[in-house]
């Protein structure tokens, strides 16, 4: 990709990016419909096959616009929920969300952390137990915007891109190219199965595409 193309790309996803996050304080800007959508979502998610069968999940502690997934947690206690912690070589780490990782996931939810409060989250990380990727069995991934090809765009830091590249790796390693197929066809993925949470009014059909733009396995949209 020339350079001239990739700067382009990023102005086109920045400048998505800020009308997305309008679109989400418009339609979250009064309570009781936000709560009404979020009940929405939780009843969705809950009739789901694949999340019925799973029983390590992995979600997300909700941003201002963004969805609560809290009561999903709360109605099903059977089940073991992960979340996402960002380590200090960028990269993911999953560790339970329970009253012991409670200061942890504090930290991790906050956009920007002084030096002193990086170093005690990483302190504080060395810690904790984690899961490895094939313990997973659901991830629950919010965005900004999906396109038509289950296509996520985030808030641009590139983790979750990231790890669903060392994802769809190993899924490589397991599943030949046209079993792989048959699986897109059917839409029967392997764990762990990837369901993306989006926003109807921002499922864009054509959109700027950096090579390591990754896709979800479906998108429920609300």
């Amino acid at each position: 990709m020339q350079a001239e193309e990739k700067e382009k790309i990023i102005i086109q996803k920045a400048a998505l990016r800020e009308i997305a996050k309008f679109v989400l304080t418009e339609k979250f800007k009064d309570k009781i419909t936000k709560e009404k959508i979020e009940a929405e979502l939780v009843f969705k998610l809950s009739r789901h096959k694949k999340f019925q069968n799973s029983q390590i999940i992995l979600y997300y502690k909700s941003l201002k616009d963004e969805l609560d997934l809290s009561l999903l947690k709360e109605n099903h206690p059977e089940k073991t929920w992960l979340v996402p912690v960002i380590t200090k070589n960028k990269s993911l780490v999953f560790i339970e969300d329970n009253e012991d990782n409670a200061e942890l996931i504090k930290l991790t939810n906050r956009l920007k952390l002084s030096e002193e409060e990086e170093l005690f989250k990483d302190a504080l990380l060395e810690k904790v137990s984690d899961y490895m990727i094939n313990e997973l069995e659901m991830i629950l991934v919010p965005s900004l915007a999906f396109f038509k090809d289950k296509t996520r765009l985030g808030r641009g830091g590139g983790y979750y891109d990231r790890f669903f590249e060392k994802l769809y790796k190993i899924r490589e390693k397991i599943y030949s190219a046209s079993d792989i197929e048959k699986i897109r066809e059917q839409e029967q993925f392997p764990e762990p199965y990837i369901l993306g949470l989006g926003v109807k009014e921002m499922a864009i059909e054509k959109y700027p595409r950096e090579d390591f733009d990754q896709a979800v396995d479906e998108v429920i949209w609300f």
